[in-house]
């Protein structure tokens, strides 16, 4: 099922940025290595599970881009965070979904160190 969806594909976009390759990507995803490719350019759309973590993604990034730049926002997502007890963002993103992350981030944007 092939679907011409701009927004998905630059989310696919990000988030292949994000981890610095397709295949990287897909391991986060937990897909075979071809299919962010795939929905990139439009010739298939991701299941529910890996567009809601796609979508999550592009959304915890958009809001750490605005406190930084986005290598800034791309090197804290795969950072150790002290808020997140030593996990990186993209781990308590991916287990835990978007709300711990974000608060992490508010804490970081507002100073707040743990």
């Amino acid at each position: 099922m092939a679907a011409h969806d701009p927004l998905l594909h630059g989310r696919v976009r990000t988030a292949r940025r994000v981890f610095g390759s397709k295949a990287k990507l897909a391991r986060y995803l937990g897909v075979d290595r071809s299919r962010p490719g795939r929905w990139e350019s439009g010739e298939d759309v991701p299941a529910e599970g890996a567009l809601r973590q796609i979508q999550d993604l592009d959304y915890v990034l958009s809001r750490a881009q605005r406190v930084w730049a986005e290598p800034v926002a791309r090197e804290w997502l795969q950072s150790s965070n002290a808020m997140l007890n030593g996990a990186t963002p993209l781990t308590v993103l991916k287990m835990e979904g978007p709300a711990p992350v974000i608060a992490a981030l508010d804490a970081a944007s507002a100073g707040s160190y743990a």
